[in-house]
């Protein structure tokens, strides 16, 4: 008797997900299935460059029905398209809801959890789940930025750059100060403005304060952006490129800090 094979469910198709389900795929003792919400695997790096480069979109949206082209046995890989309502680690079942709400309930005996974060970007399309909608979302940001008389990546436009460290870049990158010195030396050798060891008073502006709790970065248009240094900085065109939100909303609360982030062991185990 063949014993049935062990069912790993990867909930997340990012860039780790989507690396453990190529991996674990070249085991043909198991069972793959790769859960996410969205038809393409978004390359978030490349978006940034698409969102002011509209040739750089093809490079954006990877299909994935390419995930488990080099799978030990593809009859044992499956794709799921849909949205984590429910985690039960109990009865060892998930419950996913497809773009046409109706629910699906898999059971697995693995579960990794690899669905990241959104982050207040740009480049991070809102609520996209195809390449029409990732290319439509990309669009708009470049063609704004085209029209702005201060923008990104074009000599004749005028760029500033606000943040509230005194050096660019997070701490918790690992980051030696050396580096993120020289980040700044290489944007101002570009004519790029900073404004370093400040924030702005994003309740100073009703159309940004009104979306201060949402992931919208993008604000079209003439605005004078205060900090609480009292600066001063005449736009129009911001990027809003703070606040990250976990995708943690179908996970049991018990995992969650007040945060809403998994605690973990040190292995990375729940």
């Amino acid at each position: 008797m063949v014993d049935e094979l062990k069912h790993v469910v990867i909930v997340g198709g990012g860039y780790l997900g989507s690396m453990v389900a190529k991996e674990l795929s070249k085991n043909a003792s198991l069972k793959i299935t790769s859960i996410d919400r969205r038809q393409i695997t978004f390359h978030k790096i490349a978006a940034l460059r698409a969102a002011v480069k509209e040739d750089w979109q093809p490079a954006v949206s990877i299909p994935r029905e390419k995930l488990f082209k080099n799978a030990k046995d593809k009859n044992n890989c499956h794709i799921v398209i849909g949205q984590v309502k429910e985690i039960n680690n109990e009865t060892k079942e998930i419950i996913v809801a497809a773009e046409n709400e109706v629910e699906e309930k898999i059971s697995f005996d693995y579960l990794v959890l690899a669905t990241g974060a959104m982050n207040r970007s740009p480049g991070e399309p809102i609520g996209a789940t195809t390449t029409e909608e990732v290319n439509a979302h990309l669009s708009k940001i470049s063609s704004a930025v085209k029209n702005s008389t201060k923008g990104a990546l074009y000599p004749e436009k005028e760029v500033t750059l606000i943040h509230s460290g005194e050096l660019l870049m997070n701490t918790t990158m690992m980051l030696d100060d050396k580096f993120r010195s020289q980040i700044a030396k290489v944007l101002k050798k570009q004519n790029i403005k900073l404004v370093l060891g400040s924030r702005v008073n994003l309740d100073d502006d009703e159309e940004i304060a009104a979306a201060k709790d949402s992931l919208e970065s993008v604000f079209i248009g003439d605005r004078v952006l205060k900090t609480k240094n009292n600066d001063e900085v005449a736009v129009d065109l911001t990027f809003l490129c703070v606040g990250i939100k976990v995708n943690s909303e179908a996970f049991p609360k018990e995992w969650l800090d007040d945060k809403g982030r998994v605690k973990v062991q040190l292995s990375l185990q729940v």
